[in-house]
């Protein structure tokens, strides 16, 4: 495999570890916003903001391997 492969899968981890970020930020933000105002809505944010870490978080580990598998295997 090739160095600009390799380059571009790690660009994509660092892509899906910052969402995975602000995902964790936006669901701490959402429990505040229902502690304080009691509105089911910031509940069901959250849990979209869950359901969207945990998906970045798939990513960034099959991303992680290709990453590992090219540094691996060069040439």
């Amino acid at each position: 495999m090739n160095k600009a492969k390799r380059k571009e899968y790690k660009k994509k981890f660092k892509i899906y570890r910052l969402w995975m970020r602000i995902a964790s930020i936006l669901i701490f933000a959402c429990f505040v916003l229902y502690v304080m105002t009691r509105n089911y809505f910031f509940v069901w944010m959250s849990g979209a903001y869950l359901i969207l870490g945990l998906i970045a978080s798939v990513f960034a580990q099959v991303m992680r391997r290709k990453y590992k598998q090219c540094r691996n295997y060069e040439d």
